[in-house]
């Protein structure tokens, strides 16, 4: 078992893909993100990343030169190859190489690097609740786009762990609105209805969120509202988690010095997280791959090669 790494075409063993001083991801932060869960040697929700990486490709205009087919083939390979079985892969994809300017050059190709790493969920953090600080979310607009400009994540993340917290909640100064974690969906349970913020352009919708909210919730006869919470509104909540493909979904039983309900993991987050984790071991169970699924198309990889 062991980490892996794709970049253009070539597999590495040791990450040493060079990326040239004016790629523009390297510059700019220009270019795109997405993160794929992998259990059991399988990619879980390859159709809802996927469509959240092509929108995201097209609002940046960042051209497509692999097919979906592709993306889907490298990801299996680098399974293979790497034999994690539990774990995620980073994709990211670069406007490409130019000279420094604002606009969109019209000549640059793409880059494409992938990752993959061993990623066990954190079972601790979701029988026994997590910490949270609140933040300032001070990002720019299009919070909805996973672009590689992410110094306001980090920032509030540092914030919470020097307060000795294991996330951060955004909120929105001049609204007094809670947004969302600093990596991750925020979700909270009062009075019977659980509230997270809408999916527009102040949030990343992610893969789990939409999840819970589609496919989970009506199931479990929970009723949600998508609408903006106030700090004041979150700390009276019976409970509240947070969301996202490499946690899956963590308690949130401390909210900066407020208590969120009795201060433990309460029974609609866990009957949630349960029916997750079965939806989960459903979807696997879908997935079958054979020779003719883990076979790569020669289109991806004729130029291939393999470095360590």
């Amino acid at each position: 078992m062991q980490e892996l790494f794709y970049y253009d075409g070539e597999f590495y063993e040791n990450g040493d893909g060079l990326v040239h001083l004016e790629d523009r991801a390297f510059q700019m932060g220009d270019g795109i993100f997405e993160v794929l869960p992998v259990y059991d040697g399988k990619v879980f929700a390859m159709p809802q990343h996927v469509a959240r990486y092509t929108k995201s490709m097209r609002d940046l205009v960042i051209p497509i030169v692999d097919p979906d087919e592709d993306m889907i083939n490298v990801c299996q390979e680098l399974i293979n190859r790497s034999g994690i079985e539990f774990g995620q892969i980073y994709i990211q994809i670069s406007r490409g190489q130019w000279q420094r300017q604002l606009n969109y050059p019209l000549q640059c190709f793409p880059h494409i690097a992938m990752t993959i790493r061993e990623n066990l969920i954190d079972l601790d953090a979701q029988e026994q609740g997590i910490a949270c600080s609140l933040e300032e979310d001070i990002r720019g607009l299009r919070c909805d786009l996973p672009t590689l400009n992410r110094i306001g994540n980090a920032i509030a993340m540092e914030a919470a762990y020097n307060k000795h917290c294991q996330n951060a909640v955004l909120y929105r100064k001049d609204t007094n609105q809670i947004t969302e974690a600093a990596n991750a969906n925020f979700f909270i349970y009062r009075e019977g209805i659980l509230w997270t913020h809408p999916a527009n352009n102040l949030i990343l919708p992610g893969i789990t969120r939409e999840i819970i909210l589609k496919e989970l919730l009506p199931k479990l006869g929970i009723t949600a509202v998508e609408k903006a919470v106030t700090p004041e509104f979150a700390y009276g909540a019976e409970e509240a988690f947070i969301t996202a493909t490499d946690i899956e979904i963590q308690p949130v039983i401390r909210l900066n010095n407020h208590k969120i309900g009795e201060g433990t993991p309460g029974p609609i987050t866990k009957k949630i997280l349960s029916a997750f984790q079965e939806y989960v071991d459903v979807e696997l169970s879908k997935l079958h791959f054979g020779p003719k699924e883990t076979e790569i198309s020669e289109a991806v990889l004729a130029n291939t090669s393999f470095k360590n």
